[in-house]
């Protein structure tokens, strides 16, 4: 880390620790003009947490996608790279009752990266997980 980042991040720190400080200082203050604010503005402010909550899920999918594709955000065997045909394969099959533990879509790729990217698994487009699935003999015709 060079002294530009390392400065960075002491004034990151330094702002948070201002912040949590003007918060617990003014909480009540604060905790009515953002109630008051949902009351005026609830749909608008729900409208824009969602729109952030998909920009964060895309962002966490290409990061576990990338890290699963070898560096990549493509599948593995055949190169396709269209987002949204892109999924995670598990290698050694028991996807569905792993998806039911776990959750799926954005809860399932938490779940990756919370357990720090473990091995196992692989980026496959669906086309691909479905001929895998049929070679397999995985429940399908």
């Amino acid at each position: 880390m060079d002294y530009t980042e390392a400065r960075l991040l002491r004034q990151r720190e330094q702002q948070s620790k201002w912040n949590k400080k003007y918060y617990w200082a003014n909480r009540e203050k604060i905790v009515a003009r953002r109630a008051q604010a949902y009351r005026e503005r609830g749909d608008e402010i729900r409208a824009q947490q969602r729109l952030c909550q998909r920009k964060r899920d895309r962002v966490l999918k290409v990061d576990i996608l990338t890290h699963y594709g070898n560096g990549r955000c493509a599948c593995v065997k055949c190169g396709e790279s269209r987002l949204a045909c892109l999924s995670i394969d598990h290698i050694n099959g028991g996807g569905t009752q792993h998806i039911k533990q776990v959750g799926i879509g954005s809860k399932f790729y938490r779940w990756l990266k919370k357990n720090n990217y473990p091995e196992g698994y692989q980026t496959l487009c669906m086309n691909d997980q479905w001929v895998k699935r049929v070679e397999n003999n995985e429940g399908i015709l």
